[in-house]
């Protein structure tokens, strides 16, 4: 590979990080639009105002479908980068694309309004976006490793 060619893949990480976040948060809405097609019109719950009404569904439901959106939008931007970056880069693209996500779950928890929200969910969230995001990078890490 070329220093030009190692130049454009390093160039492109930032990219390709917002391009994974941005898909897995897509994806993550749209498990979310599966759950609420399940329930009835008048108890979907959005949780974002005190005055919506909630879903039949119990806690649990709810929680696996956040902590797996959670947990893809956090694989994806690991995975991404480290496909991307020159090949002697990969095991540091992926820790630091994990850093970038725990810091954004962090925010996410930190600075949100998640006053309707159950601290178990919020809790579910947060651990798995740090363990998918890591658990990436172990894997990026054992498959560039020289044989």
């Amino acid at each position: 590979m070329t220093a030009f060619h190692s130049q454009i893949r390093q160039a492109a990480l930032p990219f390709a990080f917002i391009a994974a976040v941005y898909l897995g948060v897509r994806l993550w809405l749209s498990i979310g639009d599966i759950s609420l097609a399940h329930c009835p019109a008048d108890l979907v719950w959005y949780g974002l105002a005190s005055g919506d009404k909630k879903c039949s569904w119990p806690l649990p439901v709810y929680l696996a479908k956040d902590m797996g959106g959670a947990a893809v939008t956090a694989a994806l931007p690991v995975l991404l980068c480290a496909a991307v970056a020159p090949p002697a880069d990969r095991k540091a693209a992926a820790c630091i694309a994990a850093m970038a996500i725990c810091a954004l779950a962090l925010l996410y928890l930190l600075g949100g309004s998640h006053h309707l929200r159950p601290a178990s969910l919020l809790v579910g969230v947060g651990v798995a976006s740090a363990l998918s995001s890591w658990l990436a990078t172990w894997c990026v890490a054992r498959t560039a490793r020289p044989r």
